[in-house]
């Protein structure tokens, strides 16, 4: 039990910055209306994978999915099960330290990486 605490310290630990960045992004943006460019946009006019990450959870926290879904529908379609596997994820290294990644979760990875990189090259045709 002493190492299921200690394991779900270091994840808070880990976690907590992270949230605390992203809530700071979120009340700058709020405040000022400026977003975070994106670089490969900049360099070359195209929209990259990425491209309206932030504008998409912004309208997500007004509630307003379409607008979320207009700004990067890959991720609006990809945020609830990413979100579940963090969880899982999460649980599975409390309760036993295990961090690697078996065969099937591999897949997963490179698939989404896949399907990302065929959505940033479908979006700007």
């Amino acid at each position: 039990m002493n190492d299921e605490k200690t394991r779900a310290g270091s994840l808070i630990r880990k976690y907590l910055p992270v949230l605390a960045a992203g809530m700071f992004y979120a009340l700058w943006i709020r405040l000022t209306g400026v977003y975070i460019p994106c670089p490969f946009r900049s360099l070359t006019g195209y929209l990259c994978p990425g491209c309206g990450i932030s504008h998409c959870l912004m309208s997500l926290l007004r509630g307003d999915i379409r607008t979320a879904f207009e700004a990067n529908g890959f991720v609006l379609v990809l945020l609830p099960p990413a979100s579940a596997y963090a969880v899982y994820r999460s649980c599975r290294f409390i309760k036993t330290g295990k961090t690697s990644f078996s065969k099937i979760e591999n897949v997963m990875v490179w698939t989404v990486l896949a399907a990302s990189i065929l959505f940033g090259v479908i979006r700007n045709l």
